[in-house]
Formats: structure tokens, sequence, C-alpha cells
């Protein structure tokens, strides 16, 4: 079993390797994809492990929303960079194992189901991103196949499944891609353009999904002249466009109101900066980090929005320590609030997108500001942030 193999290779690898499993699955097989070992029977072993540790992931796609920033959606936005989300971590485990054996990466790319997340609602303001599966799809049907198994038509049953599938606004932005990039026979082509034009007419509104997908309009640009197809994207505009549009962004916005609006404008309070601190500035700005670390609750926003706002209070008041005493204080209370926050296990994509930030060399502390992050989060941190550190995840 792969499993096995995978434990047996940590006897011989790096002892933060160890700790692998201190981690959130996510976190954990973004370190193992980022640090692949050079012997191939190794680095296959891992990607096994990233592929299985990736079907755990809290955030199974990343997300898309027309949200401003400083929302709940506006954040689950930012953490895509993190690349913490299952279907991300799963098709980089793919497309680098087609490299190591590809026969292997071959079948992990089949035994992965086409993405069907839940329609969102007009309450939930992101909406997934599927196009690295649809981009795995085509690359696949590319050069994924052997000569046999085209010839035996494998690839265009595949392609055919995937589009078949493909029903909801943000699938068919995948598939029309997918169909409009591939270039094949002509029967091929009649044939997923049949699929396409059937998958489109199949598709149940939903406007906050069909809102979050207008570059589904520009794939399929070239597509409707094709014949059947305008009818069939028509018969999709008419059906999306027949449920009422989704009012408002959908999510929380910070900052309106409730113990996080008051603590944002004694934040603001901070300003000017003086050039050089005195101690009644010092005493405001623990001050105010003495509120924020009592915040903990809001009527106003749920649990992962305080958690943002407390995150956002904590990097101003970085940005106003103008020294390294304060800098100290500041960092080793921002470090126990990540080490306890739910969000690291509820959320780590969100939680990783916060701690990426609060070791970047930001003024006025810069390098020296990291310097202090790192000795605070040796001595007061907890595994998982160690395991960061260790392999420079973070940074």
């Amino acid at each position: 079993m792969i499993l096995p193999l995978f434990m047996a290779l940590l006897v011989q690898s790096p002892p933060w390797m160890e700790n692998i499993y201190s981690a959130p699955p996510e976190i954990a097989a973004r370190l193992l994809q980022d640090h692949l070992d050079p012997d191939r029977a190794k680095r296959a072993a891992q990607l096994e492990e990233v592929f299985r540790l990736a079907g755990q992931a809290r955030m199974p796609y990343p997300l898309m929303a027309q949200a401003p920033p400083d929302s709940l959606a506006g954040r689950q936005m930012e953490a895509r960079f993190t690349r913490l989300d299952g279907l991300t971590l799963q098709v980089e485990a793919i497309m680098t194992m087609m490299s190591v054996n590809p026969a292997r990466g071959r079948d992990m790319a089949l035994s992965l189901a086409v993405p069907a997340p839940p329609p969102p609602g007009c309450d939930q303001a992101a909406a997934p991103i599927l196009d690295k599966y649809y981009g795995l799809a085509l690359m696949m049907a590319r050069r994924g196949f052997t000569a046999k198994q085209r010839e035996d038509g494998d690839h265009l049953r595949y392609m055919l499944r995937i589009i078949a599938a493909s029903t909801s606004p943000e699938q068919l932005q995948g598939a029309a891609t997918l169909v409009r990039q591939y270039e094949g026979t002509a029967e091929e082509e009649g044939a997923l353009l049949a699929a396409l034009a059937a998958s489109l007419r199949l598709s149940a509104a939903n406007p906050r999904a069909y809102a979050a997908t207008p570059a589904l309009e520009a794939q399929m640009g070239p597509l409707r002249r094709r014949p059947g197809m305008e009818d069939a994207w028509q018969a999709y505009v008419k059906t999306q466009t027949s449920a009422k549009p989704c009012e408002g962004t959908g999510s929380p916005v910070f900052w309106e109101a409730g113990t996080g609006a008051e603590l944002f404008k004694a934040s603001a309070r901070l300003h000017p900066v003086p050039a050089k601190a005195d101690s009644d500035y010092e005493a405001r700005i623990l001050a105010l980090l003495h509120r924020v670390e009592e915040y903990r609750e809001d009527d106003e926003m749920p649990p992962m929005g305080v958690f943002h706002m407390r995150s956002s209070l904590y990097l101003v008041l970085l940005n106003h320590s103008i020294t390294p005493e304060l800098q100290r204080q500041v960092i080793s209370s921002f470090v126990q609030f990540l080490r306890d926050a739910p969000a690291k296990l509820d959320s780590p994509a969100e939680w990783m997108l916060v701690f990426q930030k609060m070791i970047l060399p930001t003024s006025p502390g810069g390098m020296a500001a990291v310097a202090i992050a790192r000795e605070e989060i040796r001595r007061g941190g907890d595994g998982v942030m160690n395991l960061l550190v260790d392999t420079g995840m973070a940074f």
C-alpha cells in the first residue's frame, strides 16, 4: 500500500517531515507538494500522499466573489492565493505525477470526480472556481492517453463524461473552455459541441453562480456560431435570467457596526505616526492592543468575520509599532491569537492567509520584525507554526 510506503520513507526524510501530521491535512499536503524528493520513487509516494490529504481539505475549491475586500467573502477569495484548497492540491499532484509515473497520473485523473459544489444561495457571496479541473481535463485529453487508448476513443469518452456532468454555471464555464481549446477531428468536435449544447439546456437557474461567471459568455463567443449552439446558449440565458437576481453582496462587510467598528475607529486615531515614540503614543498602542485581545465575539459578525477583523487590527497595530519593544508586545499577542484561533482547523486557508501576513517584513519593523516574529513563534507558538517556520512555507 502507498501510505505505509510513504511512512517508511519518513525515516530518511528531513527532520521537519516527522511532524507533518501535526498540521491540518491541506497544510501537510502543500508542504509535501512544495518539498518533493529528487528520488523518483520517493517523489511518487509523496504525490500519492498529497492527493490523499488534499481530499480532506476544508476548502474544497478556490472561491471567487463579487464582494468588497473587507468582507468575509472577500477574505475567502483572497485565501485562494494560499493554494490550500483541495482541488488545487489534487490537480497539482496529478500534473506532477504525470511526469513521474504517467500511468498512475492518468488513473488519479480518472478517479477525480467532476467537481459538483452545492449551488450557492443568495446569502453566499462566494462561488467556486473550477477552471483547474477543466485545465487538467484538457491536458489529459491532449496527451494523457496512450496511442492505443486514443485509437479506442478513451480520451473522447473522458471528455464527454465530464461535459455531460457539467450543468451548473461554474462547471459550464470550464466545459466551454475545454470544448473551445481542444483541437481534434471534425467528428470529435461535433460530439463535444452536441454534449455542451445538451448541458447548456439542462442547466438549472442559479442567480449567484450566473452573476459570478461572466467569462462563460466570452468562452461561448466563437462556439455560438456552430450549428445548434446559439439556440442552446439562448435557452441557458433564458433559464438563468428567469430567476430573481440576488440583492446585495450576500456576505457580512467588516467595520460597519458592532465592536469591530468601534475598534476600527480607535485604530484610525493612531494617525499620524510620530517620528519618535513617546510615552503617550506607546500607551495608546498598548490600550488598543488590550481591547483587541478582549475582542472575541460580535453580535454583528460571525466568528470567521471576527477572526479576520481581529487579524486586521493586529496588523494595524504592528504597522504603528515604531519601536522593537512595541513590536515584540504586539507580535507576541498576535502569535498567541493565531495559535489558539479555531480558524486554524476550521478554515486553514484563511488562517494561513493571516499567518503569512504576520511575518511579512512590513514597515516600520521590516526584517527586524520578521526576526522578532520567528523568536515569538519559537517561544509561544505551537507545532504547526514552528513547522511552517522550519520549512519556510510562510515566507
